[in-house]
């Protein structure tokens, strides 16, 4: 008999050892002959290993996405995923939310895995701790002057997205709750929370703004509206240590997401009076020299102000559903822990902005032996008695407070670092925050003012200008989102007026128009999104789950300007006026979704995060004009603020398989910035001759 061995093999099914659990849930494995062999067995020691491995991780209870429920149940949650070598934390020398971005960074990697310029801060601040109380910088300054509230609050980086563990710790020893809190040279702080009256919730901040007369207000017509114009309720709490324990004792029975997130939606509702209060503002300055174009300029800021308060509205009857609206005990919308470290931030960087501010102003970060805080006699001041007030940060504060006072007195534009009087003023600054591994962004701005004139005064020229530029990271892929400016300055006898917005490599708008005489506020409200997509792969439990994460990038600017130019060189005379507002913003947001391949379970994704939303309004005037005394003089009121908030959310992975949950998060950050900082603020009425 004749056997073919070759027929018989070539028959033959592939050999198929049996997988473990790792090649159970490989993607690869899962699409092969050999998983359908085992699907069986694959799908037991899933399940029993899923069974046995999340009951044993850490357990705490989360509001589960709406594709799972949207319920409070009990998850197994893995230690978070924290930032790597991929985060060079770094700028924003100009406000505190830079500072604290630092240090927070610095104690949540430990020290380790730095970028050059982390690791450059990290040596700078070794010497903090080595000089006494010497001071050397700005920083160094607020940080000493501050010292046991700073320490606590570095230190709490490692809290980072976690709002109640950031609150226990207040509590904890250590901590800054019911404590006297000291500066470097032993002086008592004021206490954090001093029983000032608070807001029930944000909710009950709104109030009815104002319209340009003769123009149609938007129709608030829902009981929700009435409900919120509660006088009584904007001081409804006396805010302590006491009632803000008392508070999360009261409602300890919601869980801290849902207080959370509630917190969130106030936020957002905050941000939208803040956003028709700059509205307005802008509207107040230009209106009053409106001419030709002011029904123009009228009907479209009403037309603005009704869009944000349709939003308001539409927030309102959500609030009223959600029963934040009660006048009477206590919501749920009335605290949480989010709004306790949110209103522990707002207090103390309302107190150390205006040193760092101040800091910044007058002495231009310079503390080198030739500067005047280091050799403060070489001005002269009578009321500065010292030699050097960097010895020790009370002597920086006092030094500050009389040069302070002096250059404030002056009739002339001066830089106070060097005493020298000057026809320009200008504020710049950048920074990058997050982890280019999973989300980060670079943002640059800028604005100033300048003035020049040839061998005739009545030849002046002036202009105003200001700028934005972002950059981002999305799973580690870089991206230049673009660049906004905008200017308007004279130029002879006319004034020249430009935008320029660059996105995404292109040039997408321009404006460029110079005017006879008069230019009559060129309105360019102007904003585009475009999104960016990137994926990276994580792992709950051993479950790999795809997310695919997109960075919608925003940008745009308000340029409302406008004035006039009249010259006559033969008598000498000049009349020139300048006025309005340049604001670029720029709002980075994440977006994400996943994707899930093992059979059998949920996947679910929970959070945002939003990486920056920096808006820098320069509002004001300038003009040159001819007095009685047939003189030319400059006048000037210009102010540029910058509003940010940048690194705040967290974003949570959910998997579920039967009974149990695991939940992975992948990016938490605290959140830094807050209300409008005002980075210059000049006023003078001067004589050309003199500048």
């Amino acid at each position: 008999m004749l056997i073919s061995l070759g027929a018989a093999n070539a028959g033959a099914q592939p050999v198929c050892p049996t997988p473990t659990l790792a090649m159970c849930v490989d993607s690869t494995y899962r699409s092969s002959t050999c998983f359908t062999t085992h699907r069986t067995y694959c799908g037991s020691i899933i399940d029993s290993n899923w069974r046995a491995q999340v009951p044993a991780l850490q357990q705490r209870y989360r509001l589960l996405p709406d594709n799972l429920g949207g319920t409070i149940r009990q998850v197994g949650s893995m230690p978070p995923r924290e930032p790597g070598s991929a985060t060079n934390v770094t700028g924003y020398q100009g406000t505190i939310g830079g500072l604290v971005a630092i240090n927070q960074i610095l104690e949540r990697k430990g020290y380790a895995n730095l970028s050059p310029a982390e690791a450059a801060f990290a040596a700078e601040k070794a010497k903090w701790s080595m000089n006494g109380q010497a001071v050397s910088s700005c920083r160094e300054f607020v940080h000493e002057r501050f010292r046991d509230y700073s320490e606590f609050e570095a230190k709490a980086g490692k809290y980072a997205g976690d709002n109640r563990a950031f609150f226990n710790a207040a509590y904890g020893q250590n901590g800054i709750a019911y404590r006297t809190l000291l500066s470097s040279t032993q002086q008592k702080l004021a206490s954090i929370f001093n029983g000032t009256k608070v807001e029930k919730n944000s909710y009950f901040l709104f109030t009815k703004g104002p319209y340009p007369a003769g123009q149609q207000p938007y129709p608030f017509s829902h009981p929700a509206v009435q409900k919120a114009q509660n006088v009584a309720a904007r001081t409804w709490y006396a805010e302590t240590d006491d009632w803000h324990q008392q508070m999360s004792q009261q409602l300890g029975n919601y869980n801290d997401d849902v207080l959370d997130e509630e917190r969130g939606r106030q936020q957002q509702f905050e941000a939208l009076l803040a956003e028709r209060e700059s509205v307005w503002k802008s509207y107040e300055t230009v209106e009053k020299l409106a001419k030709k174009n002011r029904a123009q300029l009228d009907t479209e800021t009403a037309a603005a102000l009704r869009a944000i308060d349709a939003k308001l509205e539409k927030a309102l009857i959500d609030a009223e559903k959600n029963g934040c609206l009660v006048s009477q005990g206590i919501s749920r919308c009335d605290w949480s822990p989010r709004r306790y470290h949110d209103d522990v931030r707002r207090v103390m960087d309302a107190r150390r902005q205006p040193e760092l501010a101040a800091c910044m102003r007058l002495t231009g970060n310079d503390f080198s032996p030739s500067s005047f805080i280091r050799d403060a006699q070489r001005l002269g001041l009578p009321d500065l008695k010292q030699k050097n007030y960097t010895l020790n940060p009370d002597l920086v504060a006092e030094f500050l407070g009389i040069y302070g006072g002096h250059v404030d007195t002056l009739d002339l534009p001066t830089e106070p670092s060097t005493g020298l009087t000057r026809r320009s003023g200008r504020h710049e600054d950048s920074g990058e925050e997050g982890d280019r591994s999973s989300f980060a962004g670079a943002i640059a701005y800028g604005a100033g003012w300048e003035a020049t004139w040839g061998s005739a005064m009545c030849e002046a020229e002036v202009a105003v200008d200001g700028y934005a530029r972002a950059k981002i990271w999305v799973f580690g892929s870089e991206t230049d989102v673009g660049e906004i400016t905008g200017r308007l300055g004279t130029e002879d006898e006319q004034i020249h007026a430009e935008v320029d917005v660059r996105l995404f490599g292109s040039d997408v708008y321009s404006l460029d128009e110079r005017h006879p005489a008069f230019l009559d506020f060129q309105v360019a409200d102007w904003n585009t999104s475009h999104t960016i997509e990137g994926s990276a792969q994580f792992v709950i439990v051993f479950v790999p789950v795809n997310v695919s994460a997109g960075l919608a990038a925003k940008l745009g600017i308000e340029f409302r300007l406008g004035g006039a130019v009249v010259r006559d060189c033969s008598v000498d005379m000049a009349g020139i006026d300048l006025v309005g507002t340049i604001k670029p913003y720029v709002d980075l947001g994440v977006t994400a979704a996943i994707a899930i391949g093992v059979q059998g379970f949920r996947a679910g994704l929970r959070g945002v995060v939003s990486i920056a939303k920096v808006s820098t309004p320069l509002r004001g005037s300038i003009g040159v004009y001819l007095n009685s005394a047939h003189e030319l003089f400059m006048r000037m009121g210009l102010r540029f603020g910058i509003q940010q908030n940048y690194l705040d959310g967290r974003i949570s992975l959910f998997a579920e398989l039967g009974p149990f949950t695991a939940e992975f998060t992948i990016v938490r950050w605290t959140g830094f910035g807050g209300p409008e900082v005002v980075l210059f603020d000049e006023h003078f009425d001067v004589a050309l001759a003199r500048l």
